[in-house]
């Protein structure tokens, strides 16, 4: 869920839509990156699905906050309604069939990739002023073997 100023936040939708990736490529041992763009999938209920490369995840949960969030546990909160005791959160980590949140999330915001020789840097370029980011669970995407050139035999995630 994101929620702050609304200028706020449709600045920081762009940020993320712009956002470039290392996306890592395996073909017989040998490991190769090209860059991907990060992609904002738009759910039901103001909810949001921001997509990316799994070598990034930790960085990415880190700079939404996930690791000093005071809000870690609003999975456990419930809401009461004509008596009935409801986690709202669980029903919807269901319906999007989303995985739990990482417990040992670290703080470093910069990603640290080596690719055969060479050594990526990398971090987020985000304007999150005034705006919360609540992430609510992970969904993992499948690996495939490319097809098409120029990617013919190389597996990787398929975003």
């Amino acid at each position: 869920m994101m929620y702050g100023h609304h200028d706020s936040v449709e600045l920081l939708k762009r940020d993320m839509l712009a956002q470039k990736f290392p996306l890592m490529m395996t073909k017989d041992g040998v490991t190769k990156m090209i860059w991907t763009q990060g992609s904002l999938r738009f759910l039901p209920g103001g909810l949001f699905e921001y997509v990316f490369p799994k070598e990034c995840l930790n960085m990415v949960l880190a700079h939404m906050g996930a690791h000093t969030d005071p809000r870690a546990d609003y999975m456990k909160q419930d809401i009461r309604i004509a008596g009935l005791k409801i986690k709202p959160f669980n029903y919807v980590r269901k319906m999007f069939k989303l995985k739990d949140m990482p417990k040992d999330i670290e703080p470093n915001k910069v990603l640290n990739l080596k690719v055969g020789e060479e050594r990526v840097l990398f971090e987020l370029a985000w304007m999150s002023a005034n705006v919360t980011l609540v992430p609510i669970g992970i969904k993992e995407d499948e690996t495939r073997v490319g097809e098409q050139e120029p990617y013919v035999g190389w597996s990787f995630e398929m975003l």
